[in-house]
């Protein structure tokens, strides 16, 4: 996101400026906003030679869950979007012609709709789409449940008035449905005109754009085929139906254990800059593509995934903005974790020489304050 190339140099930044030596550190920016990243893995794998085999990996686009603490991403859902079209007419006609004859396409879409999910629940039924949670995946989901019982509201959901969540009385079942369970979305419509102009007529086809969030574990091009043979199978009173999710498709992700070294340094990060917080653990009903990318190619390194962006920010929104203090205390940890994980890292990895600074060195807590007469020291 925006702010991750300059947290990155600010964090490297405040180690050089205090004489701290660091690892070799690479930082590789991504500049196509909400893309899907189609061209990160060409460039990382022409850049290969240059980038070598890191022993951590850093991604900055995540969410959190409040600004209590450090939030790691523990696994993030996949996407499938495609569209489904219904016909059952050549044209238009009137419908007290042909009403109680020809079947209304939108009542067939609803049919269609129905094979996938379930109406009263919004569970998806399709098998393919659905997956065996890891039980630290639940276990972190338990914990996550009984510090945010409530997560709509933490999140300051936008609720109309009465309007209310599903699973409202399961603290662990509204986590659950929005990180490791499949969820439809109908996000597009056309084939219907405005209210204003709508007429009595039965209208030859209707169009849907439709998206599907999977659980981390889910491939997507086997959910995307499933949902399609789904939708096109059989069609309701032999209705045309075509369905196309052969384009918007990415795999969710699932991260594996931390090495002990890494953990280690952001747990004590975090309880330095968060008044004692340790890190937190949050699935995230997103996707982020190039996490599934990044595992695939680095296969040996920590992959840790964290963000700023949290309740209030209005991400992709009007008014979208960063907590400025949340902000400051995450790129604070970064800093912290890139110089304390130096004396772990392996043999092969080069730390560059880095002149120690005969200016006085400071605390990353109070910077006012020169090393030595801190608190942290005392």
């Amino acid at each position: 996101d925006g702010y991750a190339p300059f947290a990155c140099i600010i964090a490297l930044k405040a180690l050089q400026r205090q004489g701290y030596s660091h690892p070799r550190i690479l930082i590789v920016l991504e500049t196509s906003e909400e893309s899907g990243s189609p061209h990160l893995g060409h460039y990382i794998e022409k850049l290969s030679p240059r980038i070598g085999q890191p022993a951590a990996v850093f991604c900055l686009d995540s969410v959190v869950e409040d600004y209590s603490r450090v939030w790691l991403t523990s696994s993030l859902r996949g996407v499938v979007m495609g569209r489904v079209e219904v016909g059952v007419l050549r044209e238009n006609m009137h419908s007290g012609f042909g009403g109680g004859l020809v079947p209304d396409a939108f009542r067939v879409a609803r049919q269609l709709l129905a094979r996938v999910e379930d109406p009263s629940t919004g569970k998806v039924l399709l098998p393919e789409l659905k997956t065996k949670i890891p039980v630290e995946r639940q276990v972190q989901l338990m914990e996550l449940a009984k510090a945010v019982p409530r997560p709509d509201l933490n999140r300051l959901l936008p609720w109309r008035e009465g309007a209310r969540p599903q699973n409202e009385e399961d603290p662990f079942a509204m986590h659950l449905a929005n990180t490791w369970e499949p969820c439809m979305t109908v996000v597009g419509f056309d084939g219907l005109p405005e209210p204003a102009r709508a007429g009595n007529v039965l209208n030859k086809q209707i169009a849907m754009q439709i998206s599907f969030r999977i659980p981390p574990l889910v491939d997507a091009e086997a959910a995307a085929k499933a949902v399609t043979k789904a939708f096109e199978a059989d069609p309701p009173y032999g209705a045309t139906v075509k369905a196309d999710f052969g384009g918007h498709c990415a795999s969710g992700w699932n991260a594996e254990d931390l090495g002990h070294s890494m953990a280690t340094a952001l747990s004590t990060a975090s309880k330095a800059y968060f008044d004692g917080q340790d890190v937190g653990y949050v699935g995230v009903g997103a996707t982020i593509p190039l996490l599934q990318m990044l595992s695939a190619m680095f296969p040996g390194a920590d992959l840790i995934c964290t963000g700023v962006l949290g309740p209030g920010t209005n991400m992709h929104g009007p008014n979208e903005h960063l907590p400025l203090d949340y902000t400051k205390k995450v790129t604070a940890c970064i800093s912290y974790v890139m110089g304390a994980w130096e004396a772990s890292l392996p043999a092969d990895v080069p730390v560059p020489e880095v002149k120690r600074r005969k200016t006085a060195q400071f605390c990353f807590r109070q910077p006012l304050i020169p090393i030595g007469q801190c608190l942290c020291c005392l």
